[in-house]
């Protein structure tokens, strides 16, 4: 392995992570664009403070499904250190505390339903 390989598989990891504090420098900016566009709106038309409360919540909305959405994308993503396979896909394959509550809830709905419409049983 050459020296420039050597660096580029050492600052890898230094930009895999330096993404995640731009995510916080958009939710600040976000937040601050959408305050200032408030503040101007309240001044224009006068209906302070509701133009600056409305738009910290704009800007806090805005970021936070931003953050969401990086998420999602990030929780997609397979792991650099993960050396386990992928999740089952079947609920059959997989442990009892893993199974989500509200998916037993409904099949014992289904259950229920379906013996009270039975006239046999």
């Amino acid at each position: 392995m050459d020296r420039r390989e050597r660096i580029r598989t050492k600052t890898a990891s230094i930009w895999r992570e330096a993404k995640y504090a731009g995510v916080g420098i958009e939710f600040g900016i976000s937040i601050a664009a959408c305050y200032w566009i408030g503040d101007w709106a309240q001044d224009r038309w006068g209906f302070a403070p509701w133009g600056a409360l409305g738009g910290v919540l704009i800007g806090f909305a805005s970021g936070l499904r931003r953050l969401i959405k990086i998420a999602e994308v990030e929780s997609r993503r397979p792991s650099p250190h993960s050396t386990a396979e992928s999740p089952p896909t079947d609920v059959m394959q997989t442990q009892p505390s893993q199974v989500n509550p509200l998916e037993q809830t409904t099949e014992s709905l289904g259950d229920y339903h379906e013996r009270d419409s039975d006239p046999s049983a």
